[in-house]
């Protein structure tokens, strides 16, 4: 394939787009109501259950939480319960991430990825959900990458 002529681009796409399946097909991710497994759907009509899988520093917004939603839609405004630390927090803004740009958004409904402000006491691998009377637990709190980069000036060497 050629970025300069474009020629191949279509088949690596199609070849790629044919090793990874859409989010809404994709395997549901295990979570926990209590000792039983929860499966989620892909569902905008169901309550609202999310996944942070990022956390980081924007220096116009302020602190950038990235989410995706496997169950519900999220608005703006809108109050969520931080099932892994217990506490409620309000979602700010919701925003669309776009390599170099981004656009808020009013709402994201299930199967998306956005990148939310306002929320203070969330860090990654938490869980998020709307409806209050049950407590979801994202089921598995292993590491998916183990190591770091970390910028250092030339002949310094970073600290542990």
């Amino acid at each position: 394939a050629s970025a300069k002529t474009g020629a191949g681009i279509d088949k690596l796409l199609h070849f790629t787009a044919s090793l990874l399946p859409s989010p809404l097909e994709g395997n549901p991710r295990p979570f926990v109501r209590g000792d039983k497994p929860l499966v989620t759907e892909f569902d905008a009509d169901k309550p609202v259950i999310a996944h942070v899988f990022r956390v980081t520093t924007d220096p116009h917004l302020g602190k950038l939480t990235y989410i995706r939603l496997y169950s519900g839609t999220l608005e703006t405004g809108t109050s969520v319960l931080n099932s892994t630390k217990g506490r409620k927090e309000r979602i700010g803004k919701i925003f669309q991430m776009h390599a170099n740009k981004r656009e808020e958004k009013p709402s994201a409904t299930a199967g998306m990825i956005v990148a939310v402000i306002g929320l203070k006491d969330t860090t990654t691998g938490d869980t998020l959900f709307v409806r209050f009377g049950d407590w979801v637990v994202w089921g598995a709190a292993v590491a998916l990458v183990a190591a770091a980069i970390v910028w250092v000036r030339r002949g310094v060497r970073p600290t542990r």
